[in-house]
């Protein structure tokens, strides 16, 4: 039986002093060459010893025979070599009054049998010497404001990633950060950690260090199984008053579940009482890779959070009218009704046989001004108080066709927002710039109108939790 109360440490792991890589290695390709390798680009500023008995050296720094051979104080050592040899490696970590240690190899707990036996052994090691462990199994550890990438995998240079919005990722494994940045680098990563087998460190253990942190301002989890439920919801439920915490629960299914047995070791559980236990913690639950990115996306970016669930929806298509008014009922958002007063003024700018309503059809003559007719009508819905939040639906590309609104909204951005306004729309790469100033200034744009829609739901959700 373990003491309840160990070390936390994990200052040594977000932000260690010194690393040794333990099966350091001079061959491009080796996990041990990129573990170095992505340490240098990141410029990692602390002192960093590569070990492997083989190699006198690899990028230009001196290799150590072993951690006992190491010259100075070790905070974190990252662990690369065959999995029968972590636990003697462990015990000379010990030695060294190493302080945590992020264990890459695989051939643990996921292969059950001996490889659960020996994930025992190296955590037995590591409790009884108060070392902390993220792994085994793992791809690492980014903190983008330590400059720490601390990964087993290439990471290309993708920008700077600390210069976002705060989005931190605990998952259990780092191809969902990973694919966040890919898709959105100029949002910038935080924080992102693989917690892999999560034979000692897990999800509530890096909630709560994230929960505290103010350089986090949003937290995305994935989840396969959860350790230590109550300590993890009585954590959620504290911290999402503050902060939105989104997790992608993976194993919803028989197959799912099985899956994740054979990746990480882990116990999918019961679905439903996944389910029931976010709810009640304030967790917003995303069934797939799309929604994890288009609700952290939302509530990192969407400002203001619609107070309300009435939509006033523009369009250019009766029939793209036609699926928002779906999305909204489906979703439990409503269509705006208008007031006269809004009714009146885009009366104004449509032709006089037009019909008027919500959704607003703009695009009902040729001869209509587009961008005036898109600047007076986000106006009068800024006005209409029974109108909570705007949607677009419209062409978004990089060219200057009639109805490229790119330049209205970025002269409402510069005047200010008093309603959330989100877009889906047909858009194509030559727009991305235009795209991104936008999300910069609080508006966001998604691949169709579903999601458009079931993102603001979410977001409104999250007012309602922040405002009671």
């Amino acid at each position: 039986m373990w003491p309840m109360k160990r070390p936390n440490n994990l200052n040594y792991l977000l932000s260690p002093r010194s690393i040794a890589v333990i099966g350091a290695s001079s061959t491009p390709g080796r996990v041990g060459y990129t573990i170095i390798s992505n340490l240098l680009q990141s410029h990692y500023p602390g002192r960093l010893y590569p070990v492997n008995p083989n190699i006198q050296e690899t990028m230009g720094i001196k290799a150590y025979p072993g951690i006992d051979a190491v010259p100075g104080d070790v905070d974190m050592v990252m662990i690369a070599v065959q999995p029968g040899s972590v636990p003697d490696i462990i015990d000379a970590c010990a030695a060294r009054k190493v302080k945590a240690a992020i264990i890459h190899s695989a051939g643990f707990s996921e292969v059950g049998g001996e490889g659960r036996k020996l994930e025992g052994e190296v955590l037995r090691i590591a409790r009884r010497n108060g070392i902390r462990i993220v792994g085994p199994n793992t791809q690492g550890i980014i903190n983008a404001d330590a400059n720490l990438m601390a990964l087993s995998l290439n990471f290309p240079t993708v920008g700077d990633l600390s210069r976002g919005k705060g989005v931190a990722f605990i998952c259990q494994t780092g191809y969902f950060y990973w694919d966040w940045v890919f898709r959105h680098p100029e949002l910038g990563l935080a924080k992102a950690i693989d917690l892999g087998n999560m034979c000692d460190l897990s999800h509530a253990d890096f909630l709560e260090s994230f929960g505290n942190d103010p350089q986090v301002q949003l937290i995305a989890l994935q989840v396969e199984g959860i350790r230590n439920g109550p300590r993890f919801l009585e954590l959620a439920r504290r911290i999402t008053k503050t902060k939105p915490v989104i997790a992608l629960k993976a194993g919803r299914t028989q197959s799912g579940a099985r899956a994740i047995t054979s990746h990480t070791g882990s116990l999918a559980g019961n679905d439903a009482v996944y389910a029931t236990a976010f709810k009640q913690a304030g967790i917003v639950r995303a069934c797939d890779m799309d929604e994890l990115v288009d609700f952290t996306r939302t509530l990192a970016c969407l400002s203001p959070l619609p107070h309300g669930n009435r939509v006033a929806v523009i369009t250019f298509s009766g029939a793209a009218a036609a699926l928002a008014a779906d999305a909204c009922e489906e979703y439990g958002m409503e269509i705006a009704p208008l007031s006269q007063s809004t009714v009146a003024q885009i009366r104004k700018i449509l032709p006089p046989w037009a019909s008027v309503g919500n959704p607003i059809d703009l695009f009902q003559s040729p001869e209509v001004d587009q961008k005036m007719a898109h600047a007076v009508t986000i106006e009068a819905l800024f006005a209409d108080p029974g109108v909570d939040a705007i949607m677009i639906i419209g062409l978004m590309t990089g060219y200057h066709e009639p109805f490229d609104i790119f330049d209205v909204l970025r002269a409402r951005i510069e005047r200010g927002l008093r309603k959330p306004i989100v877009i889906s729309g047909v858009r194509d790469e030559k727009g991305r710039g235009h795209w991104l100033a936008l999300e910069e200034g609080g508006i966001t744009g998604y691949s169709s109108i579903r999601r458009a829609i079931k993102a603001l739901a979410v977001a409104h959700s999250r007012y309602r939790l922040t405002s009671t």
